[in-house]
């Protein structure tokens, strides 16, 4: 699989939304690592065995403390960060169009925020019938709402 640059903002979303298990914190701790993220706790998270889910826990509570990442951020905050590996994964050719946008859709329990209506769109287009799906326009308009997505994304951090 391509390795998507990550934050530990990004991956404590993914936690938080089921998508990264305690099991995979070594392994997204080593990738933090080899994109320039460093903290004591995190090299010690880098090289712990996946099999004490515990200590992998604790291991990456104080590897956010470290970086200063906010425990009790909004929802909308967190599904942006999904939102936007999820993109990332999209843009590197990893995910197919409509599997990216299943996954967002997913990540939200299909009830975005009205902070990000772009996800409000894809639900509008998820629920085509199958056989319109396969219709070559709407799958332009599902690029297009991700592209649009985003950059609203791209807005919000820059």
């Amino acid at each position: 699989m391509v390795q998507v640059v990550r934050s530990p903002e990004v991956v404590e979303a993914m936690r938080r939304l089921g998508a990264v298990l305690s099991t995979d914190l070594p392994d997204c701790a080593a990738t933090l690592l080899v994109h320039g993220w460093d903290s004591p706790s995190l090299r010690e998270l880098a090289g712990h065995p996946r099999d004490d889910p515990w200590r992998v826990d604790e291991l990456w509570g104080l590897t956010l403390v470290e970086f200063g990442v906010d425990f009790v951020p909004s929802r909308a905050v967190w599904l942006g960060a999904a939102a936007g590996y999820e993109l990332q994964l999209w843009r590197a050719g990893v995910q197919e169009t409509y599997e990216t946008m299943h996954r967002l859709l997913e990540l939200t329990d299909w009830l975005p925020p009205a902070e990000l209506p772009e996800l409000q769109r894809l639900i509008g287009l998820g629920d085509e019938p199958s056989e319109r799906r396969g219709n070559h326009l709407i799958y332009v308009d599902v690029q297009a709402t991700l592209v649009a997505l985003e950059q609203r994304l791209n807005r919000r951090v820059g």
